[in-house]
């Protein structure tokens, strides 16, 4: 019975366009067939990997030709060799290449190169093998520093070494892109009106996939993320800037520019200010739940003083009924919300604010008074500014309308002016609200304050979380406690108040605040 003749996968491989032209995979492949021939094996047609592949350090460990070779590999038991030319053409980084061989030995097979001095297990053969890869990897590592100083150096020479952006092309001019007529002009349209505050960068991107699809372009639909990065790129205004591998930047690059630089900055300044889609904490508090992390579960079995704060939760039972309750963070103590809600309110109705309170939030708030008068004078004169400004603006947009021969012009001039108009319709109002508030009485404003402040005992639960926060500093500035009973009490009240009198006790109660509150 004839044995079926012993195979070898030809791994034949470049990496830059200049190597291919220079006839490199030819070569490789003619020198890797006569060390078949030596070793007295086949090499099918279908075993020959030949390509443009990079093998740069940190790469390699998932490379797509070797994966597809070790797959071969392990499906054909007869495969016994992996023959390539040169080291540096298998690998250039020395952990990845002895990973490899030791990878493919797993399998039965062995990486053979054409020089037979690399070939053997030897140590010599192994620090040959080694010096090589050595070689390659500093080799590599030389030419990824020579390609950052080229782009580097083109940077600063003001040209571009990338793929062009979008709405850009490649130029006549290597290394100076042009501008793209399909997706230049749609893109231009929507940064301009996002700079002059005509479109939100929402709108702008739904308008700009709105034109690329009327106008038969075969691209897919861009995602705000990759929006934001777009529109906020500073190529746009003709700078070139990086700040990673490349480093290196430049303010006046050669390319024709599709905004100006101040537009550039309006841009970067509307998308600030706008937060991102993504959804994140609910940082002004639930309402539900207004004392989440303000109740501290006192011999809290977690022992960990960061998890025993109650929060609230919502829980569902198989019927789909809710069940709205505070739980400890450590021990999973559960409080329901209206049960937690009625002891904290008691608390609350038994305090009562002191006649030295009275008179020192008096005090306090003729100072608020008057520092609010002071506001209110600088907050007068810089809308004041702002409008005389405004007015400089319009009269200088009408004085272009007219000097402008394009109805386009005119029509972004005319845009433009509406806005400034509502711009002072705006500012006039802000001051005729501002002279209202100026003729309030500082009488009138203390009553209004010393009325929500000895009415906090009605308001407290019905506070918003982030008004309940300064309720509690106010109020409570340790906030509540709940002990192994489930009684809830707080150990401190602020100074300006005091418990309501019970019985026969004095104003100032003799005994300590913490038992007392306990026995409510």
């Amino acid at each position: 019975m004839e044995t079926k003749k012993e195979k070898a996968i030809a791994l034949c491989r470049v990496s830059s366009d200049e190597q291919l032209k220079n006839n490199s995979l030819a070569r490789q492949n003619e020198s890797v067939m006569k060390m078949a021939e030596k070793l007295g094996v086949e090499i099918p047609n279908n075993y020959i990997w030949s390509g443009s592949v990079s093998s740069r350090r940190g790469k390699n460990v998932k490379r797509k030709d070797l994966m597809e070779i070790l797959a071969t590999c392990k499906k054909d038991k007869h495969v016994k060799y992996i023959i390539v030319d040169e080291p540096d053409r298998f690998m250039r980084s020395i952990n990845e290449a002895f990973y490899w061989e030791t990878v493919f030995q797993t399998v039965g097979v062995k990486v053979m190169y054409t020089d037979e001095s690399l070939n053997t297990d030897d140590l010599a053969g192994k620090l040959l093998r080694f010096t090589k890869y050595f070689q390659a990897e500093g080799s590599n590592n030389e030419r990824i520093q020579k390609s950052i100083d080229g782009h580097e150096k083109a940077i600063r020479d003001g040209r571009y070494t990338f793929v062009p952006p979008l709405g850009y092309k490649r130029g006549v001019i290597r290394g100076v892109p042009e501008i793209d007529p399909a997706t230049g002009p749609l893109l231009k349209t929507q940064l301009v009106r996002i700079a002059n505050g005509l479109a939100s960068p929402t709108v702008a991107l739904q308008d700009y996939n709105h034109s690329v699809k009327l106008a038969g372009l075969n691209k897919a639909p861009l995602k705000m993320d990759k929006w934001r990065k777009i529109c906020t790129n500073p190529f746009y205004c003709g700078i070139i800037e990086f700040h990673k591998a490349v480093n290196a930047s430049n303010k006046k690059a050669l390319h024709e520019k599709l905004i100006t630089k101040t537009q550039h900055e309006s841009i970067v300044e509307a998308f600030n200010g706008k937060p991102k889609n993504q959804k994140g904490p609910n940082t002004s508090g639930n309402p539900l739940y207004p004392f989440n992390q303000m109740i501290t579960h006192v011999g809290c079995p977690c022992n960990k003083s960061k998890y025993n704060t109650f929060v609230g939760v919502t829980v569902k039972n198989g019927r789909k009924k809710k069940y709205e309750k505070y739980k400890c963070r450590g021990c999973n103590m559960y409080i329901s919300r209206d049960e937690m809600r009625e002891k904290i309110q008691n608390i609350v109705s038994s305090i009562e604010l002191t006649k030295s309170g009275d008179k020192a939030l008096r005090r306090a708030l003729t100072v608020v008074f008057e520092l609010e008068e002071g506001d209110i004078a600088s907050k007068e004169a810089q809308l004041k500014a702002q409008r005389a400004s405004a007015k400089i603006e319009a009269e200088s947009l009408m004085n272009a309308f007219v000097k402008a021969g394009q109805d386009e012009m005119r029509e972004h001039i005319t845009e433009k002016h509406k806005e400034v108009s509502a711009r002072i319709k705006m500012l006039d109002k802000e001051l005729d609200e501002l002279g209202n508030f100026e003729a309030l009485e500082n009488m009138n404003f203390c009553k209004f304050a010393l009325d929500f402040v000895s009415n906090l005992v009605r308001n407290v639960l019905t506070l918003p979380p982030k008004e309940m926060q300064l309720c509690k500093q106010l109020l409570f500035p340790d906030g509540f406690c709940v002990d192994e009973n489930k009684n809830v009490y707080t150990p401190k009240i602020s100074p300006l108040y005091r418990l309501k009198s019970i019985k026969k006790d004095s104003e100032e109660p003799s005994n300590s605040l913490v038992v007392r509150m306990k026995r409510l």
